[in-house]
């Protein structure tokens, strides 16, 4: 879970999940959290998009915009996103509470499943991540 807020008016912001995959060579947000954050469009963009083992490339309109995302350690961070109708299907997920981060048990956790709203690219993968301490 992230805090994203709309860069333009802070006071439009939302805890929601968020997937970081560093595979991915794009940054998107879902169309609903786009209008909930009312974030402004910046460029009507068309995207080649070819999932994992298609064959062909199916084309993709979509919105650019700016979103800010919350980090503990580096203040917040900006990410220029694509907007999109759907993401992905559910995943599974669980809240790690900070008292766990250190000790690493997971005994007791409850897991469940969530679409997340935001997918983030490798390259601001690390600025979200500190490296020395993985």
């Amino acid at each position: 879970m992230a805090t994203v807020f709309n860069a333009e008016r802070t006071e439009c912001n939302e805890e929601v999940p968020v997937l970081f995959d560093i595979d991915s060579q794009l940054d998107f947000v879902v169309r609903e959290l786009a209008n909930r954050l009312k974030l402004e469009e910046v460029e009507l963009k068309e995207l080649k998009v070819s999932t994992f083992g298609a064959r062909y490339y199916m084309i993709l309109l979509t919105i650019k915009t700016l979103i800010g995302i919350k980090s503990e350690n580096k203040g917040p961070i900006f990410c220029e996103v694509n907007v999109v109708d759907y993401l992905m299907d559910e995943l599974q997920v669980v809240d790690i509470p900070c008292a766990m981060r250190k000790n690493y048990q997971l005994e007791g956790l409850t897991f469940y499943r969530r679409k997340p709203d935001i997918l983030i690219e490798a390259d601001y993968f690390f600025k979200f991540t500190q490296v020395e301490k993985i």
